[in-house]
């Protein structure tokens, strides 16, 4: 994956899995790459919801995934949830990955734009 960044819908879930797959074949190594979570950008713009799932933000923003709970269904669905995340980050004035990763959204301005 070099040094792009690695997008994930609960990641904090999802890299020790597989970083501890990567140990199998590599021994010593381990991804350290940038990271973004769905989950956790959601969880500050989609407010809301009570549910920050793949299931209810899919269904917030009305994208459909005929293939859930298969890989490639589950990427496309998280691919499409961080694009409507990023439209929103963009509206909020955020540009950069860093600001997004650090993003909290605590203006009740920032809210209405977002839900």
């Amino acid at each position: 994956v070099g040094e792009a960044v690695l997008v994930a819908h609960d990641s904090s879930f999802d890299l020790p899995l597989l970083n501890q797959e990567i140990a199998l074949v590599f021994p010593g190594y381990r991804l350290r790459n940038t990271e973004l979570c769905t989950v956790n950008l959601a969880r500050r713009l989609v407010s809301n919801s009570e549910r920050h799932n793949l299931d209810a933000l899919a269904d917030h923003f009305g994208i459909e995934n005929p293939e859930r709970h298969r890989a490639a269904g589950d990427a496309l669905t998280t691919a499409r949830i961080l694009l409507r995340l990023l439209d929103q980050l963009e509206a909020g004035g955020v540009r950069t990955l860093a600001e997004a990763r650090t993003f909290r959204s605590t203006s009740k301005a920032l809210n209405l734009i977002y839900n």
